[in-house]
């Protein structure tokens, strides 16, 4: 005998459901940032540094770091702004708003 699924539509899970992933997102974007304006100094120094020649390439390779790690940056957090979004369109609370007191908001959490 086959058991039928008494709901047929298939649940939209969370993906983190205890914010982990976020948090792990927000520490790796607030490091990238502090790297990036350590790196941005770095670059500055050696673009003022008179014994360093265009040839070496010491600047531009600060410039493609600057570059990788603002993308870096970005792609975490379109990452995480996704993550939340599923999240918050897959919890069991999404859809029973607008609300129209703060009465009802209070009710739905039943």
């Amino acid at each position: 005998m086959t058991r039928k699924s008494q709901n047929c539509e298939p649940k939209e899970r969370l993906l983190d459901k205890n914010k982990e992933v976020h948090q792990v997102l927000e520490t790796a974007m607030q490091q990238l940032s502090t790297m990036y304006a350590h790196v941005a100094q770095q670059r500055d120094d050696a673009a003022k540094d008179a014994s360093l020649e265009d040839a070496e390439g010491v600047v531009e390779s600060f410039d493609l770091l600057l570059e990788a790690t603002t993308k870096a940056h970005k792609s975490l957090n379109d990452l995480n702004r996704a993550i939340m979004e599923h999240d918050a369109n897959a919890s069991p609370r999404s859809g029973k708003g607008p609300f129209k007191s703060a009465k009802d908001l209070i009710e739905s959490l039943d």
